[in-house]
């Protein structure tokens, strides 16, 4: 029988699918979201721009995984191999489904030159949000990581929330994605970590001495 986790990634991963399918089809001119990224250009202030363009330029580098390797060297520590390699299952299924969805969707970035983009863009794919995808990746694993060790994973989930809202604001302040790529890109590996989490669960408890 299908578990609540599973079934909630389910239905997260197939909003976050159709979602994506139909901003694509419509583009953002006719679902407004170039209007906002325009907006956001003519609105940012410096306090939120500099942070914004700090985070485009390091925020998905090699340095964004160093939180997750430390995460997992904090599971094998305190909990086990076991719960870390799962942990980094979660993660990887997560931030995967992101990049296997901009190579199908193929959605057109915001034009630089309307919305005064604040970054230089190296690619043509903003559907979904690959920096968004990441900070959702690192909140799910952090989440499941937590409930992992048998902890209440409510700060860990607000700590993510928080983390998943500033990275998704600072995509649309810098011009380079619009507000349903961010959308997507929290939604999505959301979605797949929660399925696929679910069904770690259910496998190493099948494992569990008894």
């Amino acid at each position: 029988m299908i578990r609540r986790s599973e079934a909630a990634g389910l239905a997260l991963v197939v909003i976050a699918v159709l979602l994506g399918a139909y901003l694509t089809h419509r583009g953002a001119s006719h679902t407004g979201e170039l209007r906002l990224d325009i907006w956001w250009s003519h609105h940012r202030p410096p306090w939120l721009a500099e942070p914004s363009r700090f985070i485009a330029h390091y925020g998905a580098g090699p340095l964004a995984y160093l939180p997750v390797l430390a995460l997992l060297v904090v599971v094998w520590r305190r909990v086990g191999i076991p719960a870390a390699l799962a942990t980094a299952l979660v993660f990887l299924v997560g931030r995967i489904s992101v990049t296997v969805a901009k190579a199908i969707y193929q959605r057109p970035r915001p034009p630089a030159d309307v919305v005064h983009a604040l970054v230089p863009i190296t690619d043509n794919a903003s559907m979904p949000s690959g920096h968004t995808a990441l900070a959702a990746a690192f909140a799910g694993a952090l989440v499941y990581a937590v409930h992992r060790s048998g902890r209440c994973v409510i700060p860990a989930l607000l700590l993510g929330v928080v983390l998943v809202v500033v990275y998704g604001v600072s995509r649309m302040v810098v011009g380079a994605h619009y507000l349903g790529d961010v959308t997507v890109g929290a939604l999505l590996p959301a979605g797949v970590m929660l399925l696929v989490g679910g069904l770690l669960d259910r496998s190493l408890s099948r494992r569990a001495p008894r």
